[in-house]
């Protein structure tokens, strides 16, 4: 399903897709539906003029079993009288009995052989004289050598009933020892002056197969005659003579008197009754009849064979000439970005070099090679704008800083003075005057790294001359790392809260520990100290006002001032981490990419 939907979406997005389909269907589907039309309605004419020919020779073969089975029952009925005048003969004299059974024989021996059949068995009471004859003249208890037995005939009367039998042995002089693949037999049994007798009339499957219909070679048909038992008694394929066929197929079979037609497991079936007693069956693959309709498939292959290529090469062709230009448009577009200049080389190439006679599609495009233009245009002068606004910014963030930096150092200088130390206030006047000589020569907004070490150790060595040397500190280096850029008055800001508000009084002292390194393409910058350190609810609170990248003016404006100017483009979107443990010191790293001053 998700494939599926998935080819959906694709042909919804490319207009190339949808005019290839929009051919196919147009150009396809009617040659389809008109092949389905023709193949059903050739299929159907197959069919009708196939079943009409079984159905006329299936009641050709009809007529003729008909007839011959007629035959052996009007047979049945002189032999029957024979047998009469036999019975009638009292057995003495001998000599007129044997004259009598002779010619009963010879009647018998030459219906057998002027109406072709097989044998003729007569089943005579076993005390009866010539009962014992052992070739047309058996006795009545030999009936079950033939399968057979009395009580089958319980009921009968003296009509006659046909039983098949497949494997029969009849007598050498009869069979030459090739006994038949299956026999036919019309019984009847009779009774005179209470005593019983039985006779046979016999005809073989083979003779039976000679009135079926005989198929050409290549057409699979089969005809074949089934009892109301469903055993098969003759067969065009005789593998099939003596086996059975399933008892649904007999009851549909069956179920008509006069004939059936029905579909069977892939086959059309005739059947027709015979004498009331036997099915006359013909069946016929429904693969042969759908062979009549194999020319009309081969032309209509043949045609889907011509057509589809001319049909999928025009489609191209056209939807190539229609959809290229629009599709190198559409990637073209697709590549612009809106937050840098676009790129109009893709788009220039497709702009027609004579602007006249132009169609649709270079219309288009010539409008959005100009329409981009215009947006670079645009682009340009706003990038321009913003980038002299976050200078502004920048050069303002660093600005307010300067006076707050002297507020505090003024402050520490009235300090002095207040406390009658004019020495120590004489030197840091002097420190702060070098200070600001230093901090003056470089206008820049980025500065080299050994440039905010040289303005830090000034700012700590004034500071430590107003706390009594309450602080040291040590920097820590890796080689030409000082010539990479840093914002200035970066370190100082940090340097004083560390300072203000990290000694812990009572005259202990404190550590201040600078560490600038390599990490890939980036410098890490860690200012530590061992001093008071911050409650997790103010180090939370300090986190919060630095994520939100705002200047807090009421408290925390020196590191949120020094956090909003290296987060800015200008120091390359650095970042600054603040770490603390109450009683255990403060530790903030910051981490900047590695720029280079042009030259």
């Amino acid at each position: 399903m998700k494939r599926f939907t998935s080819l959906i979406y694709t042909i919804k997005e490319h207009f190339r897709l949808k005019l290839i389909i929009c051919f196919i269907i147009c150009a396809l589907l009617p040659l389809l539906i008109l092949g389905t039309i023709s193949y059903k309605i050739s299929y159907s004419m197959a069919r009708s003029n196939i079943l009409k020919e079984n159905r006329a020779v299936c009641e050709k073969s009809q007529s003729q079993l008909e007839n011959r089975m007629n035959q052996i029952e009007n047979l049945a009925d002189s032999i029957n009288l024979n047998l009469c005048s036999l019975y009638s003969t009292p057995e003495m004299p001998l000599s007129k009995y044997i004259d009598t059974f002779s010619s009963v024989k010879n009647n018998i021996t030459s219906m057998a052989d002027n109406f072709n059949l097989y044998h003729i068995n007569v089943f005579l009471p076993d005390n009866s004289f010539v009962s014992d004859e052992g070739l047309t003249f058996c006795a009545l208890s030999d009936i079950k050598n033939y399968n057979v037995k009395l009580s089958d005939f319980s009921n009968q009367g003296i009509s006659s009933k046909w039983i098949f039998r497949k494997d029969v042995s009849f007598p050498y002089m009869v069979s030459k020892n090739e006994n038949p693949s299956g026999v036919l037999s019309c019984y009847r049994f009779a009774r005179i002056n209470s005593r019983d007798y039985c006779f046979a009339i016999h005809i073989t499957s083979d003779e039976l197969s000679s009135y079926l219909n005989q198929f050409l070679p290549d057409n699979p048909s089969i005809s074949y005659i089934v009892d109301t038992e469903g055993i098969i008694v003759s067969s065009t394929d005789k593998n099939q003579i003596g086996t059975a066929i399933s008892s649904n197929k007999l009851d549909r079979i069956t179920q008509n008197t006069n004939s059936a037609h029905f579909s069977y497991d892939k086959n059309e079936i005739i059947s027709v009754p015979v004498n009331n007693t036997l099915f006359l069956v013909t069946e016929t693959p429904d693969y042969y009849i759908r062979q009549g309709s194999f020319i009309l498939v081969e032309v209509i292959f043949i045609c889907f064979l011509i057509i589809v290529p001319l049909t999928m090469f025009s489609i191209i062709w056209v939807g190539d000439q229609m959809t290229n230009k629009v599709n190198r448009l559409s990637h073209a577009m697709s590549e612009i970005n809106m937050d840098n200049v676009i790129d109009t080389t893709q788009i220039d190439s497709l702009v027609p070099a004579v602007s006249t006679h132009l169609d649709e599609i270079d219309t288009l495009t010539l409008t959005c090679s100009n329409m981009i233009s215009e947006l670079n245009c645009s682009f340009e002068n706003n990038l321009n704008l913003k980038i002299q606004e976050e200078k502004l910014n920048y050069q303002l963030l660093q600005s307010q800083i300067n006076p707050h930096f002297l507020y505090n150092i003024l402050a520490s200088v009235q300090n002095l003075l207040s406390l009658g130390e004019i020495d120590k206030a004489d030197k840091m006047l002097s420190d702060l005057s070098r200070f600001y000589r230093g901090l003056l020569r470089t206008s820049n907004d980025l500065i080299p790294i050994k440039k905010e070490l040289e303005i830090a150790q000034l700012y700590m060595q004034m500071e430590a001359l107003c706390k009594d040397n309450l602080f040291d500190w040590d920097i820590e280096m890796e080689e030409g790392i000082e010539n990479f850029l840093i914002c200035k008055f970066t370190l100082q800001p940090i340097l004083e809260n560390s300072i203000q508000h990290g000694l812990k009084g009572n005259g202990i002292h404190m550590h201040i520990h600078i560490s600038i390194t390599y990490d890939d393409d980036m410098i890490d910058i860690m200012i530590s100290d061992d001093g008071i350190g911050m409650s997790a609810d103010k180090l939370n609170e300090l986190r919060e006002g630095l994520a939100s990248k705002q200047i807090h003016y009421e408290k925390h404006f020196g590191i949120s001032n020094i956090n909003s100017r290296i987060c800015s483009s200008l120091q390359g979107h650095g970042t600054l981490e603040i770490k603390s443990i109450i009683d255990s010191g403060t530790t903030i790293i910051i981490r900047i990419p590695q720029l280079l001053e042009d030259y």
